[in-house]
């Protein structure tokens, strides 16, 4: 997450998939300044951080 938030450009979009329990949403927003879930389900998400 660090590495791919210091070598994107502003607008650059990085995408991260995790378990559902964990709470990445606030270190991505730390790093890229904005952050969505794109998919899911009950198990899965799909995050995508958006470089301010």
């Amino acid at each position: 997450m660090r590495v791919a938030s210091e070598v994107l450009e502003p607008g650059g979009r990085a995408y991260f998939v995790a378990n559902r329990f964990l709470a990445y949403e606030a270190k991505l927003s730390a790093l890229f300044g904005n952050v969505h879930e794109v998919e899911g389900d009950e198990r899965y998400k799909v995050l995508m951080g958006v470089k301010a």
